[in-house]
């Protein structure tokens, strides 16, 4: 009977450990769910007045919740950009002020990269080709058939967005446009700063995948409290402009020096590379470290898929019966247990 008893307790412990777990992927979901049900701005830019009206009118009778917002000239939808970044532009080329390819390449490649969806009206196909290499995310061809132009907004506002890497760098640093065009070649949106006050500006606007700091920092910190400041900060914006408990990768590279490793990550650093002497080490580390989050991240998703099981367990945890079920998910429980701790 004891070891019965012990057993079933080991039981009811696994169970609350997933239910915790589980919890959390839930509170995760919602957040998600939450982020798609948030009111979205479409911001219109396109000198043909009685078009925007009537994409206005088709959108809003279908998503009353889309709040559309309209400017006639380039110059005018560049300040409303910069006023209020919205949720999604759609674009024409040939506009009265600044033009639309113009516009194009200044949100695409100033501050780290365009940071919202951005569908292009065109009547030429061929076009499409010249943005292919900047990054369009969709093309609306003219004379517009609204159906085509609802599926193309929905589909833009449902894709997922880029992964994040800041760069904690100067851009005076002859290597940093190399690094920055490698890792944005990788799939990610880069921003450089090269401050902790340019950190912390960007931060609550941004949720960074990844952070990746050069040791040799020209701040009025050194390196190793460079890293102190950035955990610190980290607790302050987890729960308020990051998810609870969130915490970006952090890498620390140099071009010049080794430095010393086990201050850096004492510090709070989950990886120092030391000296770099290719880009490719750092994009191929952040590569690896992807993939390992991807492998626990499917994990998650295969404890989450036994829900409906565990919480059957848990109802049943004392009857023994149980414990034949119980057995058949233990190996699981142990891997899980063994990759989830790293």
């Amino acid at each position: 009977m004891p070891d019965k008893e012990r057993t079933i307790q080991e039981l009811n412990d696994e169970i609350s450990k997933l239910r915790n777990h589980i919890s959390e992927l839930e509170r995760e979901r919602d957040l998600r769910l939450l982020d798609l049900k948030k009111p979205k701005t479409i911001l219109i830019i396109d000198d043909e007045v009685e078009l925007c009206n009537v994409i206005k009118e088709y959108v809003t009778a279908r998503k009353p919740n889309y709040n559309i917002i309209m400017a006639h000239d380039g110059n005018k939808g560049e300040e409303m950009i910069i006023a209020n970044p919205p949720d999604l532009l759609l674009l024409d080329i040939n506009l009265p002020g600044k033009s639309g390819i113009k516009i194009f390449r200044d949100i695409s490649e100033k501050n780290g990269g365009k940071k919202f969806p951005v569908l292009v009206f065109t009547v030429r196909g061929e076009l499409e080709d010249f943005f292919d290499g900047i990054d369009a995310d969709g093309f609306i061809h003219k004379p517009l058939k609204m159906d085509q132009v609802m599926t193309e907004i929905e589909k833009a506002l449902s894709k997922k967005h880029k992964p994040i890497a800041f760069i904690l760098d100067r851009e005076s640093n002859p290597n940093i446009k190399e690094l920055k065009e490698a890792i944005r070649h990788s799939g990610y949106k880069t921003m450089v700063m090269d401050g902790m006050g340019k950190f912390m500006a960007e931060a609550v606007q941004h949720v960074p995948d990844f952070i990746l700091m050069d040791y040799e920092q020209q701040d009025i910190l050194s390196g190793t409290s460079f890293v102190k400041k950035i955990r610190e900060v980290q607790a302050l914006l987890c729960g308020k402009f990051w998810p609870k408990d969130y915490s970006p990768v952090l890498i620390v590279y140099s071009f010049t020096s080794d430095g010393e490793k086990e201050k850096v990550i004492d510090a709070g650093a989950d990886y120092y590379l030391g000296k770099v002497e290719h880009i490719s080490r750092i994009v191929d580390d952040m590569a690896e470290i992807k993939r390992e989050r991807e492998r626990k991240e499917e994990e998650r998703r295969v404890v989450e898929s036994t829900k409906s099981k565990l919480e059957k367990l848990s109802h049943e945890a004392q009857d023994p019966a149980t414990l034949n079920d119980y057995n058949y998910f233990k190996p699981f429980f142990d891997k899980n247990d063994k990759t989830t701790s790293k």
